[in-house]
């Protein structure tokens, strides 16, 4: 009962923005997109300013588990970890991948650099 929630973190390459090109995804990304599937994806190139690599800073890739009773009691429980993680997703957690494809959406970093991440 002393547990309010788990957090979980990754630090993703941020896009550089002096650089980057925005692509058309490919089918397979669409895929891994879901729902955050849109026209434009950043890829990363490289230039002299992130020295080649095609990115430039970091950015926080986060999951967030907030514990209620019917959590605590799954818990107590002793569930399988498949049980317990679809149990945590209906009760609205988002995990990593999720959470690092929104910003790819959003042009902060690549595909490939959540797929790393996440692997």
């Amino acid at each position: 009962s002393a547990v309010n929630g788990v957090l979980a973190q990754r630090l993703a390459r941020r896009v550089c923005t002096k650089c980057v090109e925005f692509q058309e995804p490919t089918e397979k990304e669409l895929a891994l997109l879901g729902t955050f599937a849109c026209d434009k994806i950043p890829s990363a190139v490289g230039c002299a300013s992130c020295r080649g690599s095609g990115y430039s800073g970091r950015l926080g890739v986060y999951e967030l588990l907030i514990m209620d009773d019917e959590l605590r009691d799954a818990i107590a429980a002793n569930p399988t970890i498949t049980s317990f993680r679809n149990l945590a997703y209906e009760r609205g957690m988002k995990n990593l991948r999720h959470d690092g494809f929104s910003k790819v959406a959003n042009g902060l970093t690549t595909v490939n650099e959540i797929l790393r991440l996440t692997a």
